[in-house]
């Protein structure tokens, strides 16, 4: 199924990363071999969209994958795949979590419906459309545009319905990315290679703010 080799047994270990089609035929997924046993590997699968009260690393869940499936191409050694943190999340980001949301039924369907429609209207009335930053988006600004500029288009109940769904979906978007979340923040820390990175930490912990140092370039 894959073009690249299939991992033998004897080659796999604890903590290497790897790519797998989950159940040896399903989507293709990117994970952390966790443990092995007489029959088979357990693969911790990342997904930041799973367990939202945990921290974001601890998000995820296991899938276990058999040395025959394994040895006859679903599963191969990939490389570490680079923490997105830093890159900022824009609308496209927002919709595809609602959509995944839906049909994951982490949240209720109509729910996640009303949200889709809201902020994918309100959205395309920005230069940027889906592509707007969600993360600096000055949600009340955007609602009053979008208010003013379709006021005698729409009707109010209209409006206020899609402004409400767009301003509760950016909230439970971000908030699942570790924004508002008690106890918690978003610094920056330098890695050992004089890299920074932004991390999700305890608000205990030390460590600068998001934006008060700049990133080095690798």
């Amino acid at each position: 199924m894959s073009a690249v080799r299939a991992l033998r047994r004897e080659e796999m270990s604890v903590e290497m990363h790897v790519g797998l089609y989950d159940g040896g035929v399903g989507e293709r997924l990117h994970g952390v071999i966790d443990r092995l046993d007489r029959y088979g590997a357990y693969i911790w699968i990342p997904d930041e969209r799973y367990s939202q009260a945990l921290p974001k690393r601890e998000r995820g869940f296991l899938t276990r994958l058999s040395y025959e499936d394994a040895e006859g191409g679903a599963m191969w050694s990939e490389p570490v795949v680079t923490e997105e943190l830093d890159r900022p999340a824009t609308g496209r980001d927002m919709l595809a979590y609602w959509a995944w949301a839906r049909d994951a039924k982490t949240a209720p369907h109509a729910t996640a419906k009303a949200y889709l429609q809201g902020a994918r209207t309100v959205l395309n009335h920005l230069s940027a459309g889906i592509d707007t930053e969600i993360e600096t988006l000055d949600v009340e600004a955007v609602i009053a545009a979008f208010t003013t500029a379709n006021h005698g288009t729409r009707a109010a109940t209209t409006i206020a319905q899609y402004t409400s769904s767009f301003r509760k979906a950016v909230s439970g978007f971000l908030r699942q990315r570790g924004h508002d979340v008690p106890g918690t923040v978003r610094r920056r820390i330098t890695l050992p290679d004089g890299r920074s990175v932004t991390v999700i930490a305890p608000a205990t912990e030390t460590g600068e703010p998001v934006g008060a140092t700049e990133e080095k370039t690798p």
